[in-house]
């Protein structure tokens, strides 16, 4: 069963090097004094704990978080949804834990689960552009990542709110998710 931030949470990270703690109004980290490399490498270990048969040929964590900071930079270009992009990386992620998703195929995989969000999301043109893949290369992958989702596009909230939380703290647009989602009871969310 899948679960939101299995990858990439949002909670206490530690490292051999590092400790960082997310208290409810202050974020604080401690590094010691370290060399740079000794540090990525040290992270790069210490998130693939558990995680080896997953991540062995496929896009590292720091790949990952670059790539769904991206997408979101897309998102808000193409003024799309934030839940669009929540429910996309929803279905990455998903691809990513059935170890589909490789480091060489993760910017088509990551464009193919934004434009099958899209199709059941939104009314927009597509975005293989800001993706830097061939719209031909995204319709060629269509069906395989649909395949991959079990024929399933259908998210529950329980599965995209979390993303969807995060990526509007990320977006900054507006004050409160609140204002952003407006009075609808669809996106009624307890974390």
């Amino acid at each position: 069963m899948y679960r939101a931030g299995v990858l990439d949470g949002p909670g206490l990270q530690k490292g051999l090097h590092r400790a960082m703690a997310g208290l409810t109004e202050y974020m604080g980290t401690i590094f010691d004094n370290v060399k740079p490399d000794d540090q990525r490498q040290d992270g790069a270990e210490h998130q693939r704990d558990g995680y080896a048969e997953i991540v062995a040929g496929g896009p590292t964590f720091e790949q990952i978080r670059r790539l769904r900071a991206y997408t979101l930079r897309v998102t808000r270009e193409q003024d799309l949804e934030l839940s669009t992009a929540a429910i996309g990386w929803v279905y990455f992620e998903k691809l990513i834990l059935k170890g589909y998703v490789v480091k060489d195929n993760r910017k088509l995989v990551a464009a193919v689960c934004l434009f099958l969000a899209m199709k059941i999301n939104e009314s927009r043109e597509t975005i293989q552009r800001r993706f830097e893949v061939s719209e031909d290369s995204i319709l060629d992958q269509e069906f395989s990542v649909f395949a991959e989702l079990d024929f399933s596009l259908w998210v529950p909230c329980r599965e995209f709110m979390p993303h969807l939380v995060r990526m509007f703290e990320a977006a900054g647009t507006h004050r409160t998710l609140s204002d952003y989602l407006g009075t609808s009871t669809f996106y009624a969310y307890q974390s």
